[in-house]
């Protein structure tokens, strides 16, 4: 939905599949007015296809005009639980979307492949163009669940991820 900045309804749409779609409860939304949202599905977005188990949820990515039109939608996943957290833009445009993963995930990046860290989840962040197209994944994860909760892209492009772990995490100082 949208609003003014009054209170007065824009417009409301519904947009989803025809099994259960959950939103991460952020949306980015641009200087026009255009917005991007994310989320979960255990359905199959049109012209997309569910890569999950048929209990298992795909993420999922899209972006809405200013007037409500959905304008793409992108959806990706394992052969098992894909979860979207967050969401964030760079300044250059860029989508970042956080992930619980309950596999290792494919990384698109032969120099830095993908691995399951254990327990029931593993976080991950996804990293797609303007357009929605699929750059490359990253996953961390210790022993125990580990749950990003929170996105943010700083001025320069970093990605910042906030969250919790059932373990330690080791990475670069």
């Amino acid at each position: 939905a949208r609003y003014s900045k009054s209170g007065t309804l824009k417009w409301l749409k519904q947009y989803g599949t025809s099994l259960n779609d959950d939103s991460v409860g952020k949306i980015v939304v641009l200087a026009n007015g255009d917005s991007y949202i994310a989320g979960s599905t255990k359905g199959s977005w049109p012209d997309q296809t569910h890569l999950g188990s048929s209990a298992g949820n795909d993420v999922f990515v899209a972006k809405i005009s200013g007037a409500g039109t959905m304008r793409w939608v992108r959806q990706y996943g394992t052969e098992a639980e894909d979860y979207a957290t967050a969401l964030g833009r760079s300044p250059s445009g860029d989508l970042y979307l956080a992930v619980e993963a309950t596999v290792a995930m494919p990384s698109n990046r032969p120099d830095h492949p993908n691995s399951y860290g254990g327990g029931s989840l593993d976080g991950a962040v996804m990293k797609f163009d303007k357009n929605g197209t699929w750059k490359w994944t990253t996953q961390f994860g210790g022993p125990g669940d580990d749950d990003p909760w929170d996105l943010a892209v700083g001025k320069r492009g970093e990605i910042y991820v906030a969250g919790t772990t059932g373990g330690d995490l080791d990475g670069p100082d």
